[in-house]
């Protein structure tokens, strides 16, 4: 992955653009950030995390301050909020850097299968258990796991977690014994705590583990002025990813500024690549911008092609590394791409 400026220098025609800060020096993507010092990490988790917002200068301070925990960490803010990049940064600049690092999401309604998906199970503890599973827990022994969604925890995960959480020892379903688990846990919620505690889907005992140390993410609505910032870097990330330059208009920046973002960062983020791919001009004006967020652009299949046959030149056409490339997710892919794969000799069918 290519190191990426703090503060990108991005073309926006009528000379409304955003300016390199002054001093700005990039971090390679290599950095060992555990042993990063608080203001250097910040100066990097700008580069992910961006906005100039007080309040998102605020979440990255604190993230840098409590990287160095082993505390589980609950992180809060709107679906699209950038969560996700939080927990990551925490691990990458925390003492367990090196150890490993997974997400998971718990929903079952059943006791024993959360059990299963947290700490596992031992051949023949039930009918098709064939070989032994080890749990997540298991898995991030040593680092660090991400409860995504955890607002979705039914109470009695919320009630193994917290034994896991406060005993720091795992039983595999069918195992009579109990072994050790090392874990730094963080907890994404997408509703307040005490919402969930008031509505009787939040236990008071797991409320009162999580509640004490967590990072409150805004909604983008919260700091619009970030708006123009934001899709410039966005823009200009997407733009050296494909190889296709590309500028705002002054009317177009002006319609990113008169949406509310519902979907915050992440859907203002789509916006901006899919406007970039949904035309062949250089210039992303106030009509395609509108098209986008209505939903009614569509990006043409030879621009689409473009995409790929430049990225497989890169790295081949295995769909794993054709999505990290191009920065998306594989269902992500396929669900971008997919009517075009046949064309270049991929297959179109997305398997979980």
């Amino acid at each position: 992955m290519k190191p990426v400026p703090l503060w990108p220098e991005v073309a926006v025609a009528a000379g409304r653009g955003v300016q390199r800060r002054a001093g700005a020096k990039a971090i390679p993507a290599s950095a060992d950030l555990s042993r990063m010092a608080d203001a250097d990490f910040v100066a990097w988790l700008e580069t992910r995390f961006r906005g100039r917002h007080p309040a998102m200068r605020r979440v990255r301070e604190e993230l840098a301050i409590k990287r160095h925990s082993n505390l589980l960490l609950t992180i809060l803010g709107p679906t699209g909020s950038g969560k996700k990049i939080l927990a990551m940064a925490a691990w990458r600049g925390g003492p367990r850097a090196h150890m490993p690092y997974d997400e998971v999401r718990v929903t079952s309604k059943s006791p024993s299968q959360t059990r299963d998906e947290l700490e596992g199970h031992k051949k023949g503890s039930f009918t098709t258990a064939l070989f032994a599973r080890n749990g997540f827990a298991a898995k991030c022994h040593g680092g660090t796991l991400l409860i995504d969604e955890a607002q979705d925890l039914p109470g009695h995960a919320q009630s193994r977690l917290l034994e896991l959480v406060e005993y720091g020892t795992r039983q595999a379903l069918g195992s009579d014994d109990s072994e050790p688990v090392d874990v730094r846990w963080i907890l994404a919620f997408n509703r307040s705590p005490n919402e969930l505690r008031a509505a009787g889907r939040l236990r008071e005992d797991f409320f009162y583990r999580i509640h004490s140390f967590r990072i409150q993410i805004p909604p983008l609505s919260n700091h619009l002025d970030d708006v123009t910032e934001l899709a410039a870097g966005f823009l200009d990330d997407h733009c050296r990813a494909t190889g296709r330059p590309r500028v705002l208009t002054t009317a177009g920046i002006d319609v990113l500024m008169g949406h509310s973002w519902p979907g915050n960062v992440r859907e203002l983020k789509r916006c901006v690549e899919a406007a970039a791919d949904s035309t062949a001009e250089e210039t992303l004006d106030a009509e395609l911008l509108s098209g986008v967020i209505g939903g009614t652009a569509r990006i043409p299949d030879d621009l689409l092609k473009e995409d790929l046959r430049r990225v497989i030149e890169r790295v081949g056409k295995r769909p794993q590394e054709l999505a990290r490339a191009l920065g998306v997710s594989r269902a992500q892919f396929y669900r971008k791409y997919g009517r075009v794969l046949e064309g270049l000799g991929l297959k179109r069918r997305y398997r979980q």
